[in-house]
């Protein structure tokens, strides 16, 4: 192989190496005005991409790439939310508060709401019906997240936060033993296996065995109002995929195109 041949191919590894999967965890943390934002789960710290006019407490991506997030009081408002720029669209209003929510792999918000015996839920983005699903038995402080399957929230007993179980189809709660989460938690997202969640403080990781939180970061003027994951590569990414595949195709069909010497 020749010594252009070889920097070709060197090229076409680059790009494949740019091209590595771009999933994404999307924060809004609370302030004035509230910041939506990106965050690296490997360092922690907090990219900021615009100013959020609306309090999300709950975000998820539908299973088409669309971004949904809920506010609270009285009647909970569904948004749609700009991922490129964090401009929240109000969709039309539900029928009932939401304190944390999530969408599940059916496109359809799964909330919990605001009430001392937290109400279950899935609301349809489409038409914002909202379908009863149990009532818990206890105040959330608003976690929503799936992990193989399963709904987890989180119980505020006596001022501590607890992690439960729910299953999505009947409510059915089961707290997790342990001495609580150590933190009130607010939100959380479910990247590639791990549940992140967002606390009064910053960013932490949940075990759902244990029912532990581990501190990842903190940031400095306010805690985690909502998180979302994204495991779709971003458009970008998917380009530069596409050429170094197109690339190499090429390298290939030049070399069988070429008679022997």
């Amino acid at each position: 192989m020749d010594g252009r041949r070889s920097v070709f191919l060197l090229l076409c590894a680059g790009l494949f190496a740019v091209s590595a999967p771009g999933a994404t965890l999307y924060a809004v943390l609370a302030g004035s005005p509230n910041i939506f934002g990106t965050v690296d789960t490997g360092t922690g710290a907090f990219n900021p991409i615009g100013p959020q006019t609306p309090t999300l407490f709950g975000m998820g991506f539908a299973p088409n790439g669309t971004l949904y997030g809920t506010d609270g009081l009285p009647d909970a408002e569904v948004y749609q939310v700009d991922r490129f720029s964090g401009n929240a669209v109000p969709l039309g209003q539900t029928s009932d508060s939401t304190i944390g929510s999530t969408v599940g792999s059916d496109g359809l918000i799964y909330a919990v709401n605001a009430q001392s015996n937290a109400a279950f839920y899935t609301i349809d983005p489409t038409t914002r019906a909202v379908n009863p699903i149990s009532h818990l038995g206890f105040a959330s402080d608003g976690l929503a997240v799936f992990d193989n399957g399963t709904f987890y929230t989180d119980a505020n007993i006596g001022g501590i936060d607890f992690l439960v179980a729910v299953d999505p189809g009947t409510g059915s709660a089961t707290q997790i033993p342990g001495s609580g989460l150590g933190v009130a938690i607010f939100d959380g997202a479910n990247v590639d296996g791990t549940i992140y969640a967002g606390g009064s403080t910053g960013l932490y990781t949940i075990d759902p065995t244990t029912g532990v939180a581990t501190s990842v970061a903190t940031f400095t003027g306010g805690g985690v109002n909502a998180l979302a994951f994204n495991s779709a590569p971003e458009p970008s990414t998917a380009v530069l995929a596409g050429l170094g595949i197109a690339l190499v195709g090429l390298v290939f069909a030049i070399r069988r195109s070429r008679p022997p010497v």
